[in-house]
């Protein structure tokens, strides 16, 4: 016998950005008690795992915690009858190292973008930056199986990252463009370059001047 999805669901799930605001938690409360659903997850921590609440065990916390909001979606969630348990993702905890060794010593360069890409940067000899942004790599990538040797990956299997931007921190950037296609990129305001599109990897080749 097939039972309609709401009376099998025991789960809802909300990964966000920011603390919750008072009318996700009333519109979650009604949604709760109108289909059934047993049980909810809420994110304490934002997806580079700073607390989105004031925190004393983890000073460096998200610009906007704010402990009322969770405050305010417990008292709601007792009163429906549905208990609350918190735990600390240590292993989602990079935010709070990146913060960390940041308020150390400034990075020359960081990017901007989704989690799945990864960023290496080296200086070559002939004083270009060369910056190499992988998408998913690792376990979060399928490498065809057997191997092919005209192409690293079968088309389709990774999800193209968009609008990532690259940013020098120290020096004006004169020029960018990708060492794989040539394609040029947009410098904004010196400092910053915008990659439209990164499919599986690219080189992006940076003119730094130390002004």
């Amino acid at each position: 016998m097939l039972r309609p999805y709401e009376q099998c669901a025991t789960r809802l799930e909300n990964r966000g950005y920011h603390p919750p605001t008072r009318e996700y938690v009333d519109n979650l409360v009604e949604g709760l008690l109108a289909s059934g659903v047993e049980a909810s997850w809420h994110s304490a921590v934002d997806p580079l795992g700073m607390p989105l609440f004031p925190s004393r065990v983890f000073p460096i916390c998200h610009p906007q915690a704010n402990m009322d909001a969770f405050r305010y979606l417990i008292d709601r969630l007792h009163e429906i009858g549905r208990p609350v348990v918190s735990w600390y993702p240590l292993n989602l905890g990079g935010g709070v190292l990146r913060a960390l060794l940041s308020g150390l010593r400034p990075p020359r360069i960081t990017l901007q973008g989704p989690l799945c890409v990864t960023m290496n940067a080296r200086v070559q000899a002939d004083g270009r930056w060369a910056v190499h942004l992988h998408n998913a790599p690792g376990s979060a990538y399928a490498y065809p199986a057997p191997p092919r040797s005209n192409y690293l990956h079968t088309s389709g299997e990774v999800v193209p990252a968009r609008d990532l931007v690259i940013e020098v921190c120290e020096g004006s950037v004169k020029s960018a463009h990708s060492g794989i296609s040539g394609e040029t990129y947009r410098v904004l305001e010196s400092s910053r370059v915008q990659v439209p599109l990164l499919a599986l990897h690219d080189v992006v080749l940076l003119e730094v001047s130390d002004g």
